[in-house]
């Protein structure tokens, strides 16, 4: 059951982040009606299907077979036209950037009140990629966690609180801070602003530090580049715009690093922000006056983020 909860409330904060940050734009809202459906020919889209293999597209194959052996049969078994379409263009959609806090809020039948905090920040920065690591580490979900050890163990105001810095999977993709709690309603307003007050001063402790570092070598160390795996990372790096696995680089720059560097990564890139806050609860329970104090509330259904 837990599970089931966990995946229903990632697909409505997903919706939530969608219309906050593109509001009638929103991806999710770009639905066919249920109208437009029954109207489709199937026909139609079993064309489409066949279609594919006529745009331009790789093939990648692992395995025991030569080389020369496996083009052949490629050749042999995958027709195509002599010329490839090109990809159709990829839809852009309307970013609206927040310069102050808000507050959305979905009334939800749960006892929990769930609040995730986010804030987008600058275009992928390769060079950053270590550092972030470190931090989400340090800060994170672990149980040695900064945000972990302060909410949860050290003022017990959450059941579940960590503190994460995205990293987008294309150049042209943005970073993002983001922070979650899960706690009582009654100590809603006690949780925000304790996780408030760690976004603005990060907390310096060196055995932490240490741990975080150990720990983003130890998840590197534990997910070797091998077998068909090397592909899908040559394919990240090139979606990165970079020209060679970073892994490497990464490796290093971490083992370098010191608390004083990562400071300077909080205080340039977490500290101070403006964020949107994705509030999940149930209103009769909500400590609404709360949620005021952080920003302009407003008030969504299901309907609003999900188009039906």
């Amino acid at each position: 059951r837990n599970d089931a909860k966990l995946s229903k409330n990632r697909i409505l904060y997903s919706a939530m982040r969608n219309y906050a940050f593109y509001g009638s734009q929103s991806p999710a809202l770009d639905i066919m009606s249920e109208e437009q459906l029954r109207a489709i020919d199937p026909n139609a889209l079993v064309a489409k299907l066949k279609d594919l293999k006529n745009f331009k597209h790789r093939v990648f194959y692992y395995g025991p077979e030569d080389k020369s052996k496996v083009t052949a049969r490629v050749k042999k078994l995958h027709n195509v036209g002599a010329e490839l379409k090109d990809y159709p263009a990829r839809k852009e959609y309307d970013f609206v950037d927040k310069d102050e806090n808000i507050v959305y809020f979905v009334d939800y039948d749960q006892v929990q009140a769930e609040i995730l905090m986010l804030s987008r920040t600058e275009k992928l920065n390769n060079q950053n990629a270590a550092l972030s690591s470190v931090f989400n580490q340090y800060f994170g979900s672990g149980l040695s966690s900064i945000v972990f050890q302060e909410i949860r163990e050290s003022k017990a105001l959450a059941y579940s609180a960590y503190s994460v810095y995205t990293s987008p999977s294309r150049a042209d993709g943005y970073h993002y801070v983001q922070a979650y709690i899960g706690t009582q309603n009654d100590k809603l307003k006690d949780a925000v602003a304790a996780m408030q007050e760690l976004m603005n001063n990060m907390p310096k402790v060196e055995n932490s530090f240490e741990q975080a570092k150990t720990g983003a070598l130890k998840k590197m160390e534990t997910s070797p580049v091998t077998k068909s795996s090397i592909y899908w990372n040559c394919q990240s790096a090139e979606d990165k715009g970079l020209e060679k696995n970073p892994r490497p680089e990464i490796y290093k720059k971490i083992d370098e690093i010191s608390l004083d560097d990562l400071e300077a990564f909080f205080n340039s890139n977490i500290k101070g922000r403006k964020y949107v806050y994705l509030v999940i609860g149930k209103k009769d329970l909500m400590d609404m006056d709360a949620l005021k104090e952080l920003g302009p509330v407003q008030e969504l259904d299901l309907e609003t983020i999900f188009g039906y």
